[in-house]
């Protein structure tokens, strides 16, 4: 019944066809159609479309894959992941300053967010995308926050950060207590 009124299914394939069938046209044409046909009920799954937009670009098709992330962001302007995967797109398509400003738009909303979450998985998240960016020094101190904050499911990931950003800084001792 949920699906009926809030339909998302195979939404990946279609966003997809349109894609490699009609180019940044068929991608405009569909969200706008989607939007029209759906009204409030068209809420985009981030996490499909962000994986069609990265798939998109792995086919070389930067320009589709940079619109499905400019149509999802209309929908989540706010949500740290969509930009994440925003800045993957802009990174496969040589933009390297773009894909700067949607991780350090990421890792701002993450600022904002993560004090509200009740575990550690956003400054996980976050010391994840400051990896990315070489900041390692960053990099520690965010999983730091997110081994304090607690709730991870897999902690681990937060001490293999701080291993990896804390031999960057030749940090050898830090590393090793990781």
């Amino acid at each position: 019944a949920f699906m009926a009124l809030f339909p998302a299914w195979e939404f990946d394939d279609e966003l997809a066809s349109a894609a490699r069938n009609d180019g940044v046209a068929g991608v405009n044409e569909w969200f706008a159609t989607k939007e029209t046909t759906l009204g409030y009920r068209f809420k985009p799954a981030w996490f499909d479309l962000g994986v069609v937009a990265g798939n998109l670009s792995r086919e070389d098709r930067h320009d589709e894959a940079k619109t499905v992330m400019t149509n999802l962001k209309r929908h989540y302007p706010q949500n740290p992941y969509v930009a994440s995967f925003a800045a993957s797109v802009h990174e496969r398509a040589g933009e390297h300053q773009q894909a700067a400003d949607e991780f350090d738009r990421a890792i701002a909303t993450i600022d904002r967010l993560a004090p509200m979450k009740p575990d550690g998985e956003l400054y996980l998240q976050k010391a994840q995308l400051l990896a990315e960016k070489s900041d390692w020094s960053g990099t520690v101190e965010a999983a730091r926050q997110a081994i304090e904050k607690g709730g991870l499911k897999k902690p681990g990931g937060a001490y293999l950060l701080i291993g990896i950003a804390s031999n960057e800084l030749r940090d050898w001792q830090q590393a090793m207590d990781a």
